[in-house]
């Protein structure tokens, strides 16, 4: 296993003006999306200025109930997946609010308590950096990612700081499980013997799979590669053919906030058909918002792909992180 010691992408930005509303908003999207977030959301809303902290999503998730519990919780609203939330809200952490667009939803993607919004689902793929791997070599299917030819080319997400990849690793060792080999843990034990680089988060992900010091991300949310496919740089998606798995990431407003009025705006910005279209064109978010039109940055409609929600309890959260760990340890 090689282990990767990067630092953890977070910050607080300089403080508004004493006149100016305000918002600061918690979450574990990457910093540039964030960037983008806070300029669409002072555009939609003029007057007020919204500041962020960013951290990968069991980092975050650590970080926000210790404030919490702590009484020096900074957060107005915080973005992580509904399973999080979930925690926060049984916790008392979480206040409801319905946006006046919610009716607009899919009702399937709706917290039943009215607590958090479903910004999106985030499907889970494969990426491939194209000046190494040629589209015809390019994994087909998730049992490609164990090909012993991706020794020491394949780079995966660390459980320890990163909750997205509990996603694709609950789906290839429960949901799959059934179909039987490769699927099941000795699938991961499998990419242990790979050698895969672990980093603390799919932003750092990225970055070595653009710059093809890894070949392959063995999995990645959509909204983290759509930026680089963006921007042009060598990157694809493949698609498994055993389907995406998925998690809703969400957003709510954090009971006690210092900045309601903020937290509420955000509320309805994010629920509404401007907040959802703009979080799918930039992105490369799954809306819920039902007049929120849809496109995979590689031109991809909703009825081209394959999306398996994928809950997770905390305990298997827990166990998932252990086993994978000794399975790297290998």
């Amino acid at each position: 296993m090689k282990l990767r010691n990067l630092i953890l992408a977070a910050g607080i930005f300089a403080a508004p003006s004493a006149n100016a509303e305000e918002i600061v908003v918690y979450s574990n999207w990457a910093r540039e999306a964030m960037d983008q977030l806070k300029q669409d959301f002072e555009a939609a809303n003029p007057g007020t200025t919204m500041t962020y902290y960013r951290a990968a999503g069991a980092e975050l998730s650590t970080q926000f109930l210790s404030e919490q519990q702590l009484g020096t919780g900074k957060a107005d609203y915080i973005l992580s997946d509904v399973d999080f939330l979930e925690i926060f809200k049984e916790r008392g952490y979480l206040t409801a609010s319905a946006p006046a667009e919610l009716s607009k939803f899919n009702p399937a993607a709706l917290d039943e308590d009215g607590v958090w919004v479903p910004i999106d689902f985030a499907p889970y793929v494969i990426v491939y950096n194209t000046k190494a791997v040629s589209d015809a070599d390019a994994p087909k299917a998730w049992k490609d990612i164990i090909d012993p030819k991706w020794t020491d080319k394949i780079g995966l997400a660390d459980p320890r700081t990163s909750a997205g990849i509990q996603i694709p690793l609950t789906y290839w060792t429960r949901d799959l499980a059934g179909e039987g080999s490769p699927y099941g843990w000795s699938f991961v034990d499998e990419l242990g013997k790979l050698r895969p680089t672990l980093v603390s988060g799919h932003r750092q992900l990225v970055d070595l799979v653009v710059t093809g010091e890894i070949s392959i991300a063995g999995q990645m949310p959509l909204s983290f590669i759509a930026p680089a496919i963006t921007r042009g740089e060598p990157v694809k998606i493949a698609w498994p053919s055993e389907g995406s798995p998925a998690t809703i990431n969400g957003g709510a407003i954090v009971e006690g906030a210092q900045h309601p009025e903020g937290a509420q705006k955000m509320h309805e910005y994010l629920a509404s058909q401007r907040g959802q279209q703009f979080l799918s064109d930039h992105w490369g978010s799954v809306p819920s918002h039902k007049e929120a039109s849809f496109r995979t940055p590689d031109g991809k409609t909703l009825d081209d792909i394959t999306i398996k929600r994928v809950p997770i309890p905390q305990d298997l959260r827990t166990s998932n992180t252990k086993t994978f760990l000794d399975a790297m340890q290998q």
